[in-house]
């Protein structure tokens, strides 16, 4: 009898303190999500755009900007100007060795 007892009361504390963390961690999903969007009238997203052009660029643009911004090296192999890309190196075991033009390709195709 008193086994039972302890077991409901162990269930009512589990889920007193399951209520809680769903509660906190739900607060902080508000919080985390009303930073990330934002809300306003299209005169607003204009306003902002006139002061931070970048908002505007799209997701090719952004990843473009992305690896560019680890800057590049050009060479010339076999009489041909080749650019090297600094994003694609220095990663180990899984390093891109010799898709330099099919690399500068992609670049194209993101540009």
């Amino acid at each position: 009898m008193e086994n039972k007892k302890r077991q409901k009361q162990n269930k009512e504390e589990r889920a007193g303190t399951l209520e809680s963390l769903i509660k906190s961690d739900n607060d902080e999903a508000v919080s985390t999500y009303e930073s990330l969007n934002w809300t306003g009238t299209f005169w607003d997203y204009i306003a902002m755009i006139e002061q931070n052009p970048s908002i505007a660029r799209n997701s090719y643009q952004r990843l473009y900007d992305m690896v560019i911004s680890h800057g590049t090296e050009e060479f010339t192999y076999c009489k041909r100007k080749h650019v090297k890309y600094k994003f694609f190196e220095g990663l180990g075991d899984i390093s891109i060795y010799g898709l330099e033009e099919n690399l500068m390709e992609f670049m194209d195709t993101l540009y």
